[in-house]
């Protein structure tokens, strides 16, 4: 990911000079990063469809790119956890939850809700329909997870 940072975080516990340093460390903080970037997604069928209706004034910049990403982190288990997540892109903004691991697997569990800017017509209603995503006042939503790694992350349609 790339952009720029800025955050807090305090932690607490004893760091042992081992493979699995945040062992039995525990914290909390914020963090934002603004105006970056990404990295890519492997997104399913659907979801690839659904950003074709990302087309409208700045949601035609890189979907990988945002302006903001804001979470609240709490590191404990070596799991690093999140009650609150904003995404803001251009044109797409998203809002959600979840953890990662922090040693061996990388594994990732987040999950959400994705708003998209697009043009209302039938087209767009009947997809909607199609793929359980909702259209109100210009804006699709969808419902998404993230799981995989953090090297292989992978995005689905949630529920």
């Amino acid at each position: 990911m790339t952009g720029t940072m800025e955050g807090e975080l305090k932690l607490a516990g004893e760091i042992e000079h081992t493979l699995s340093p945040l062992t039995g460390t525990q914290g909390t903080g914020q963090v934002t990063v603004r105006n970056g970037q990404a990295p890519s997604l492997r997104l399913n069928e659907n979801l690839m469809k659904l950003a074709h209706f990302n087309d409208l004034g700045p949601a035609k910049q890189d979907p990988a790119s945002f302006s903001s990403i804001s979470a609240d982190l709490r590191l404990a288990n070596q799991r690093i956890s999140s009650s609150k997540i904003d995404i803001v892109g251009y044109g797409v903004n998203a809002q959600c939850s979840g953890s990662l691991s922090v040693t061996g697997s990388d594994a990732l569990d987040y999950q959400g809700v994705a708003e998209i800017l697009a043009k209302q017509g039938f087209f767009t209603n009947t997809f909607a329909q199609l793929s359980g995503a909702t259209l109100k006042n210009g804006r699709l939503s969808i419902a998404f997870r993230v799981g995989g790694t953090i090297q292989n992350p992978i995005f689905s349609k949630g529920k």
